[in-house]
């Protein structure tokens, strides 16, 4: 039986009501409100901009200031978790305003540019993929703010749990207006040669577009997953990613050392990760 006939045709999430960016710092706060602001507006969404505020920082930190002046300069609602109680953690509140507000994206930034010398998430964002289930959208340290999301990517690597991401990557692409990318990447020392090296994406991309939707596809070759990804996404400006990650263990170890880690790294548009149940 081939892909195509072990799965139904894909059902691309719907369109987003609210997009909620959460603010924990003032760089990757202000990274995380631009992203989402601009993605708001492109899908008629309302923007929302939260803190989780611990005890610590309700007067020293001012983030609760931030929120507020964050979603003024984007025309959104702010709003501010109250943290501390030992059933209440930021991942909690975040999770339980997108469930208040029924039908709502979440939008994060991640902060490090050397995994050496500092994770490239903080402890919430990690904890926030890997226990929600929630697909999130990751604003990368390398982000340009500002440009407008032309193509939708997903990279996939032949299996299901990397195919997980079919449906939401496809709501974005149809709520957007562009065009879905199916992207593999093959090493070039065990890919073979000749049209079944495509089978993969060919199929996925045919069940999508059974759905009515534009979609493309593309087979890459490259040693580096992660980077051949983003430098042919890079060239087409606007190029949003969508992967899923394979974490599985403690908050620490989600998404360390994996390909999604490096896109996110990497990549100058917003990259949309999901860690399926």
């Amino acid at each position: 039986m081939s892909t195509t006939q072990a799965h139904a045709a894909i059902e691309p999430r719907r369109r987003y009501a609210h997009v909620i960016a959460a603010v924990d710092d003032e760089h990757g706060g202000g990274r995380a409100a631009a992203t989402a602001s601009s993605l708001a507006a492109a899908i008629g969404a309302q923007l929302h901009v939260f803190h989780a505020e611990s005890h610590w920082d309700r007067r020293e930190s001012g983030m609760h200031r931030l929120a507020q002046e964050l979603a003024k300069r984007y025309g959104g609602q702010a709003h501010v978790g109250a943290e501390g109680t030992a059933d209440r953690s930021p991942v909690e509140l975040m999770d339980e305003l997108a469930d208040r507000l029924g039908n709502a994206a979440l939008c994060v930034a991640a902060r490090g540019h050397s995994a050496r010398t500092e994770p490239i998430f903080g402890s919430v964002t990690a904890e926030l993929i890997r226990q929600t289930g929630r697909a999130v959208i990751v604003a990368g340290p390398r982000l340009e703010v500002g440009v407008d999301v032309s193509r939708v990517i997903v990279g996939l690597d032949g299996s299901p749990y990397a195919r997980a991401v079919l449906p939401e990557a496809a709501g974005w692409a149809a709520a957007l207006g562009v065009p879905l990318w199916l992207v593999e990447v093959l090493d070039p020392g065990a890919a073979g040669s000749g049209p079944a090296e495509s089978s993969t994406v060919r199929a996925e991309a045919r069940r999508i577009d059974a759905a009515g939707l534009d979609v493309e596809w593309e087979v890459l070759h490259g040693a580096h997953p992660a980077r051949s990804l983003v430098d042919w996404a890079a060239t087409v400006p606007g190029s949003m990613l969508a992967i899923a990650t394979h974490g599985r263990t403690g908050v620490r170890a989600v998404l360390s050392g994996s390909v999604a880690t490096e896109v996110i790294r990497r990549a100058p548009a917003p990259v949309l990760v999901q860690h399926p149940a």
